[in-house]
């Protein structure tokens, strides 16, 4: 009874239902490659959402998180390929914007005393715009070579790792 009563209950009976669903229209459902394809899609949603849980802990959100994603995998991608830096350190440049973006967020909000629901969504389309520029709008492939792309998320479930050893620092 007391767990019917609280408000996640509705999201466990909306999951159970869907895997009822879907575990009933087909026989791959349970099967290891779609634990692979929805592991692999999952893991960088819930790396965004346990720094997002952070802000909502503190009564604030941050709207732009997946244009910062994409943005810092852009200037990741051109430090490794057109800037010519060896790959650890296009990773750093790649986290190194997403402070950047993430402490001039911070700095609006806490300084001008903008809301950050209005800061952040001034930032989605500021980098919505730069990475569409930046990027031409087109996908690549990532630097680094086999080694690195296999250990951060070329190898089955390696994105997977790398969200449960975020979670559990984040936690």
């Amino acid at each position: 009874g007391a767990v019917v009563r609280r408000r996640e209950a509705s999201i466990l009976v909306v999951l159970l239902a869907l895997v009822v669903y879907f575990s009933l229209r087909t026989d791959a459902f349970f099967g290891r490659e779609n634990a692979q394809v929805i592991a692999e899609f999952s893991a960088p949603i819930a790396i965004i959402a346990a720094g997002e849980v952070m802000l909502l802990i503190c009564g604030e959100i941050d709207l732009s998180v997946g244009n910062v994603y994409a943005f810092s995998t852009w200037i990741f991608y051109f430090a490794a390929t057109s800037w010519g830096f060896p790959i650890w350190l296009a990773v750093i440049a790649g986290l190194i914007s997403g402070s950047i973006v993430g402490l001039t967020n911070g700095l609006i909000t806490v300084f001008l005393h903008v809301p950050s629901f209005i800061t952040t969504l001034g930032m989605i389309f500021l980098l919505n715009g730069l990475t569409l520029r930046i990027s031409g709008a087109f996908p690549v492939e990532a630097p680094g070579g086999h080694t690195f792309f296999r250990i951060f998320g070329g190898a089955p479930y390696a994105t997977s790792y790398w969200a449960l050893g975020v979670i559990i620092v984040m936690a």
